[in-house]
């Protein structure tokens, strides 16, 4: 085990300036103007360069932490009037360094991160978990899905018949008819249609002929490697007079396995979904599709059987967080005496950054204990929802 502590400060400058009647006095201070600590701990590998190069380096243990801080950096200047004329009197500027940042608690607390990394795992190994079993097609989801495939292909097909006949009338509203563009609520139809019935369909057409010609796999190691992500951000007001602290958080879990396939045939049956009598059923209960657009139950019962044929040699999966708070500030305030009074102004940033990367081994084959939460949030997610909104309330 190799173990590295060590820590760091940055120095810095405090420039003091004052101006009056009498003349200009200016102070020089060296002061910190951040400071940092870092530790990693890790396992030393004997024949390091001959493993990597035969492809036999072990997935180690790693540890990593980073905290990074930047002190409020900037300038105040306060400007002073005669109480009775109104001029200025007299100039202080201070620059540079200003003094130690002190954010506020976290909007994000240590149980949320926790959850939120537990759930990335699942994310990461069910990924990781597909891509093992090779399931670009899925016999299952097939059997459950053809009545329902075979009458939106008719139903497609159709819409395009008539609408090229449309087009060759030249009849715009016609093609808009049939093609769905008219109505929110049929557009969203076609929009499910395509995006959960063609695609899927032609990408399990190419993956049953992949399958197919792939046949008996020989014996052979893979490494099956993949990751899943979280990210957010927040902007609130800061203690300070006059700042804002905005925090960013992003959560990353990545998970790698090495197996070799030691039984082609059993393999490739498991990745035609034919082992598994569990996901047939679930494929062809009522709005599967739907639940498990938002948990992902259908892929959490395949990983019963994704092992199969295969034989586990060795895996690992690493943690990746790093949140920052920046501090910006500025203001300007005036306290007035009479016709006199003073003007301060004042502009200054900071920053607190976060890091930790952990790696930990794996003995046996991964799973998930509970069906993976999709980040309901993306894109993706967002048009396919409004179009299920509207398939059911557009009418």
């Amino acid at each position: 085990m190799t173990l590295e502590s060590r820590s760091w400060t940055i120095p810095g400058t405090q420039i003091g300036r004052t101006v009056s009647a009498a003349g200009t006095t200016t102070s020089v201070t060296v002061m910190t103007e951040g400071i940092g600590n870092l530790s990693r701990n890790s396992v030393l590998t004997l024949g390091f360069a001959e493993k990597k190069r035969t492809g036999q380096l072990p997935q180690n243990p790693f540890g990593f932490s980073e905290i990074s801080q930047g002190y409020r950096r900037g300038f105040i200047e306060s400007k002073s009037y005669h109480i009775d004329s109104g001029k200025l009197t007299s100039v202080q500027t201070l620059s540079g360094v200003l003094g130690v940042f002190s954010p506020n608690a976290s909007p994000w607390s240590a149980v949320f991160k926790q959850a939120a990394r537990t759930n990335l795992y699942n994310q990461a190994v069910a990924k990781a978990q597909s891509k093992i079993k090779d399931a670009t097609i899925d016999l299952s989801v097939f059997a459950g899905e053809l009545r329902e495939t075979r009458a939106m292909f008719i139903d497609i097909a159709t819409r395009l018949k008539l609408a090229i006949d449309a087009a060759r009338r030249k009849d715009v509203k016609s093609i808009y008819r049939h093609l769905s563009l008219a109505g929110s609520a049929d557009f969203a139809n076609l929009w499910l249609a395509i995006n959960y019935g063609i695609k899927p369909f032609i990408a399990d057409l190419k993956g049953a002929v992949q399958a197919l010609e792939r046949g008996a796999m020989k014996e052979r190691f893979n490494l099956v490697q993949d990751r899943a992500r979280y990210q957010d951000s927040l902007k609130r007001a800061s203690a300070y007079r006059g700042g804002t602290e905005e925090w960013t958080l992003k959560v990353e879990v990545g998970c790698r396995v090495k197996y070799a396939v030691t039984n082609p045939f059993l393999a490739t049956l498991a990745s035609l979904g034919l082992t598994n009598p569990g996901t047939t059923a679930w494929e062809l209960a009522k709005l599967s599709f739907v639940v498990d657009w938002v948990v992902g139950v259908g892929g959490w019962l395949g990983q019963l059987d994704y092992h199969l044929g295969k034989q586990f040699r060795d895996g690992s999966y690493t943690t990746f967080t790093k949140e920052k708070v920046v501090f910006t500030a500025a203001y300007v305030t005036k306290t007035p005496v009479f016709n006199g009074g003073t003007v301060e102004t004042s502009q200054s940033t900071a920053f607190i950054e976060w890091v930790d990367v952990s790696r930990s081994v794996l003995t046996n084959w991964p799973i998930t204990y509970l069906p993976v939460l999709k980040d309901p949030f993306s894109v993706s997610h967002v048009a396919t929802a409004t179009a299920l909104l509207q398939q059911t309330w557009g009418r």
